[in-house]
């Protein structure tokens, strides 16, 4: 997998960024990557690695497993600078985990 960042800056100066990651799903013969890309007001390049890294390891078990860990992520307030985010999911054979 790849992961990549950039910049999109607006007209008034306003600054988001992106974050992506490029993966290549797990299988034999012909198949098109599929990349997961965060658009954020916040420059957190640290966190939101973490975060499509569970994205990743999701995508390996199975594709119906990223959706609801990205809305447990957007329903969840974002952690001040310094502290943790808790996100309550499930994992089939693990049963529901926090993440921070």
């Amino acid at each position: 997998s790849e992961t990549f960042s950039f910049m999109l800056t607006g007209e008034d100066g306003s600054r988001r960024f992106g974050y992506c990651r490029r993966l290549l799903p797990n299988g034999k013969g012909p198949r098109l990557p599929e990349v997961y890309c965060v658009i954020s007001r916040l420059g957190c390049f640290d966190l939101f690695s973490k975060i499509l890294d569970e994205v990743e390891r999701r995508r390996g078990i199975s594709a119906a497993l990223v959706y609801p860990f990205m809305r447990s992520l957007m329903e969840s307030p974002f952690p001040a600078p310094g502290k943790t985010i808790k996100v309550k999911t499930f994992l089939p054979g693990a049963g529901n985990e926090v993440k921070s």
